[in-house]
């Protein structure tokens, strides 16, 4: 966010779109450069290159904006920055069925089937890696060919990785797949995205799909018939934290992306899922009789996902549909896990408020998932986790106002 705000303070000043000013792209994108060199954000030649990457589709999201300029601010960077209070407040329209009893729990009994998942995410792999390159460098990622070499008494990059500002390389990935292949005994695997190195400052569609397309083949390669239930990451999109809603259409969509993946992703995903996938990102599919699985595309509450200026209120009706599921599968008496990249903790206020109202009707008792005689409805939760590591606890009830 270290270019964010800069760039917020700079809109606020060219970004009314009753200034003639701010239809000059080129102009915006300039002045941007410059506050962003004279802080020292990055390394004066990234200011340039990640400027003009995001240019085009943050004064696009601008543009169509209904906010004041301190508004956005606030939007995206907290009270500190600007008050956000347009169209913050919405919520989503639950059924008027009551909630089940909540039963008490029932501890599975011996020998009762069991269900072994594995759980990856934010793999980062960086096709640019080089061992021995330096670790430690001036840019944001390091240990790759631009990166130098270590000085004197400084440690280079290893061989499987590093504790710095490094990516993945690919060898790493093998390796770790290879071992998780021959564990056996897995019943499937839950990955919540961020395949794509660091590097947003440089990155193409044609790398992130490279990226989609070559940690998916390995996937398949090592884990053979297990079935991959994926979940859409932020650093899956270039400009990263771009995921504009589907009523943003032409070049600017998503289509590139949802289309890719819903292509790579069809030997593990049945057409139902395929199709809400390729539209926005987010999926349900039966994991196994009794268990529900749903996918969603948490950069839809992203205070980072610029496109969101325009409107956030339950983008692509994403909310709205997670209920229609998890009220069907109440009905069905099956459980569901929940996944997605974005822990909802992170999430605009409003978003994660609807989100948490959502979870709360439908939670019932914490009820072992190896348990067949147990019916109770049980959607959990299971995100990415945050940076840095926290433990997030959801309460059984909500107390208090939204504005708390």
């Amino acid at each position: 966010n270290g270019l964010l705000w800069p760039s917020a303070s700079l809109l606020s000043h060219y970004g009314n779109p009753s200034h003639s000013t701010f239809t000059n792209a080129e102009r915006v994108a300039g002045v941007a450069v410059v506050i962003c060199e004279r802080l020292r954000l990055v390394p004066d030649p990234i200011c340039s290159q990640v400027v003009e990457l995001f240019k085009h589709d943050v004064i696009t999201a601008w543009i169509g904006s209904v906010l004041r300029p301190d508004e956005a601010c606030g939007l995206l960077l907290g009270s500190t920055c600007g008050r956000w209070d347009i169209y913050s407040d919405w919520n989503i329209s639950l059924p008027a069925t009551p909630k089940p009893p909540v039963l008490p729990p029932k501890p599975p009994h011996p020998g009762a089937p069991q269900l072994r998942l594995l759980f990856l995410t934010d793999i980062h792999w960086d096709r640019e890696y080089i061992p021995g390159s330096s670790a430690q460098c001036k840019e944001p990622l390091c240990c790759r060919a631009g990166s130098g070499w270590p000085g004197r008494g400084r440690r280079g990059a290893g061989q499987w990785g590093d504790y710095s500002k490094c990516d993945l390389p690919l060898r790493t990935v093998h390796s770790l797949l290879k071992q998780l292949g021959g564990q056996g005994a897995l019943d499937a695997v839950y990955w919540t995205g961020d395949i794509p190195a660091h590097n947003i400052w440089h990155q193409s569609r044609d790398d992130q799909l490279t990226a989609l397309t070559t940690i998916t083949g390995l996937l398949r390669q090592y884990l053979g018939k297990l079935h991959v239930y994926p979940a859409v990451g932020n650093h899956e999109s270039t400009p990263v934290n771009s995921f504009p809603p589907p009523f943003i259409h032409g070049n600017q969509s998503s289509t590139w992306l949802y289309s890719a993946m819903s292509e790579a992703w069809a030997h593990w995903l049945p057409p139902s899922a395929l199709h809400t996938l390729r539209m926005a990102g987010f999926y349900t599919v039966s994991v196994r009789q009794g268990l529900r699985l749903v996918s969603l595309n948490m950069n839809f509450c992203s205070r980072e996902n610029f496109w969101l200026l325009i409107n956030s209120t339950d983008p692509a009706g994403q909310l709205q549909w997670l209920v229609t599921v998890l009220q069907q599968a109440e009905s069905q008496r099956e459980k569901v896990h929940i996944i997605g990249h974005i822990p909802p903790g992170l999430c605009l206020r409003s978003w994660s408020w609807n989100y948490y109202r959502i979870v709360n009707r439908y939670t019932g008792p914490r009820l072992p998932l190896t348990d067949p005689s147990t019916t109770a409805h049980c959607p959990t939760p299971i995100h990415s986790t945050p940076h840095p590591p926290t433990h997030t606890m959801m309460v059984s009830a909500l107390i208090g106002k939204q504005n708390d």
